[in-house]
């Protein structure tokens, strides 16, 4: 724990809680997580981070059981939201009864989580990476996509290609993720910081999601690459979907071969998905992406 807390009267620990970007175990990131990362600041971070995901899947619990019984902490508050970025719960416990909760409200945050409405893909376009999207600029749990070295990758959703196309003004030109895409545009390019980039990315310890995707003029560009990569497929065929951001799922562009597939889904037949236009072109006479 930091001075501060450790010297405090008492602590209230706060957090949403929500399957990690990083592991997945009996508690992720939440109200543990926060108890050791939270109250230990970057000191505690790096310590976590430097042993990888057992740190963080194995240690952090073992950490946040000791801290815990300092008798520091008072009370714990969570909080789950839906797949719309609503407050869904609130809950609250004692110190004793935190990991509990912690895991409660994990198994309720994974049965509310927001996912894409095929499994499998050929190409994404994120519109927005950053920071007040995800931890990892991109969650992973979205994406199907980790890039730890030495785990294994999720088994869906299964994407080929990946574009990111702007870095957000809140992540403070901090671009740690854009290693969990293909391609970005030069305007993203030009606004990392890549001091405050790689900082994040040696504290995280994970350093493929700090790696230089490839760098397009333009979406136009960058959409063009993918479908190069993709190979030879009919343009009918292609499974594409953009997105606003992985945090922003409520709305969906996605190409007639994918729109085919919700129409046969389940999903799509409990009208959960409403159709909102026909198929158009995406892009300006400028090359880049009409808005939504």
């Amino acid at each position: 724990m930091s001075k501060d807390a450790y010297q405090a009267d008492g602590v209230i620990v706060v957090n949403r809680v929500k399957p990690h970007t990083d592991f997945h175990g009996s508690v992720e990131s939440g109200l543990m997580k926060m108890c050791v990362i939270g109250l230990g600041k970057h000191a505690q971070a790096l310590e976590m981070h430097r042993l990888g995901v057992y740190g963080l899947r194995e240690l952090m619990p073992v950490a946040a059981r000791k801290i815990l019984k300092t008798g520091k902490i008072l009370l714990g508050v969570g909080i789950v939201e839906n797949a719309l970025d609503q407050t869904l719960a609130i809950r609250a416990s004692n110190a004793d009864g935190i990991e509990a909760l912690d895991a409660e409200l994990l198994d309720l945050a994974r049965k509310n989580m927001p996912s894409l409405p095929v499994d499998e893909l050929d190409l994404l376009i994120v519109d927005n990476l950053g920071k007040d999207k995800s931890g990892t600029g991109m969650d992973t749990n979205i994406i199907g996509c980790m890039r730890i070295s030495g785990q294994e990758e999720p088994n869906k959703p299964d994407i080929s290609y990946i574009i990111a196309c702007n870095l957000t003004e809140a992540s403070d030109d901090n671009a740690l993720g854009m290693g969990l895409a293909d391609f970005i545009t030069r305007k993203f390019y030009n606004q990392i910081d890549f001091e405050a980039t790689y900082e994040n990315v040696m504290t995280s310890s994970f350093i493929e999601r700090g790696r230089m995707p490839m760098v397009a003029g333009d979406e136009y560009q960058a959409v063009e690459w993918a479908l190069r990569a993709i190979g030879p497929k009919k343009a009918e065929d292609i499974l594409a979907i953009r997105i606003p951001s992985t945090l922003e799922l409520n709305i969906l562009q996605v190409s007639p071969a994918v729109l085919k597939k919700i129409m046969d889904s389940t999903v799509y037949k409990e009208r959960r998905i409403e159709v909102l236009s026909e198929a158009n072109t995406i892009f300006d006479e400028k090359g880049s992406l009409k808005p939504f």
